[in-house]
């Protein structure tokens, strides 16, 4: 028989990560033209896959 479980406590901490830690660090370097040209194909298709999730 399942089990309904209708009420959950939960303990939320602070963030590990410190805000200065979200930025990119200085030593990465920038994409090269093929792989810029995957990330924006990339980005492309998740945009199309949120509008089809909404449609």
């Amino acid at each position: 028989m399942p089990v309904v479980i209708e009420e959950v406590i939960a303990d939320i901490q602070e963030p590990v990560t410190q805000a200065n830690e979200n930025l990119p660090a200085a030593e990465q370097q920038p994409l090269d033209k093929n792989e810029a040209d995957l990330a924006d194909t990339l980005a492309r298709i998740r945009q199309r896959q949120q509008r089809l999730q909404v449609d």
